[in-house]
């Protein structure tokens, strides 16, 4: 979300200013630093749901284990969202569009949220919420038109839920294995952390190799 706001100026700036390639460009490096954060941890959260919660919140919140599994995806989600308008819609001048979505996405909500929840509680909240979301989103990628990378957002997706999953794997197995939640919250954290840093150096990542070489450049000038 910080990266995102840091970006709106900028984007504004480039698009006020003509300079649309720039412009596409930054909304791509924006788009995929985003799924690249936010596939993970949607996914890390899915898995540490139990030990979260046993942790935070104690033993009297264990019928919250399977809805907080479904709402982790709302961080990729609502990231993606983000994005969209913040640096794509509200720059072309598409306020309307964003009204229009996030309206349709309540009624959606309200409406999903009446047929399920009298049937399935909260987790039947959680899976409105989880709809209305992904309608919003696809009504805001509809009228981004040219300006957001679809065939590009698709790839990025593709690319980073191959390297979540290779990342799940070890910690989905070292979850069950673990008995203590401090223990299960703690290796499996720095395990995931690990396997998916790799992921992303053995593919020589673009988006690793600027940070290094931003940080590199910084570390010397300051020295």
């Amino acid at each position: 979300s910080a990266a995102i706001i840091v970006m709106m100026p900028k984007c504004s700036n480039l698009f006020a200013k003509g300079k649309i390639d720039d412009y596409k460009s930054l909304i791509k490096k924006g788009l995929e630093f985003s799924i690249l954060l936010a596939t993970p941890a949607s996914v890390g959260l899915m898995i540490l749901t139990k030990p979260l919660i046993l942790i935070f919140c104690g033993n009297k919140y264990t019928a919250a284990f399977f809805p907080m599994k479904i709402l982790s995806f709302f961080i990729l989600i609502s990231t993606i969202e983000n994005i969209l308008y913040s640096n794509i819609l509200i720059p072309i001048k598409k306020e309307k569009a964003i009204f229009l979505a996030q309206i349709i996405g309540l009624l959606t909500n309200i409406l999903i949220n009446c047929l399920l929840i009298p049937v399935l509680n909260v987790t039947g909240a959680v899976i409105g919420t989880i709809i209305s979301e992904i309608i919003t989103l696809l009504i805001m990628i509809y009228f981004s038109n040219n300006f957001f990378p679809l065939k590009k957002f698709c790839l990025l997706i593709c690319k980073y839920c191959l390297f979540t999953f290779i990342m799940a794997i070890p910690t989905y197995l070292l979850s069950i294995y673990l008995k203590g939640n401090i223990s299960q919250l703690f290796v499996c954290t720095i395990t995931g952390c690990f396997v998916y840093l790799l992921c992303l150096i053995v593919t020589k990542n673009e988006l690793l190799i600027q940070t290094k070489e931003f940080l590199v450049k910084k570390i010397k000038k300051e020295n």
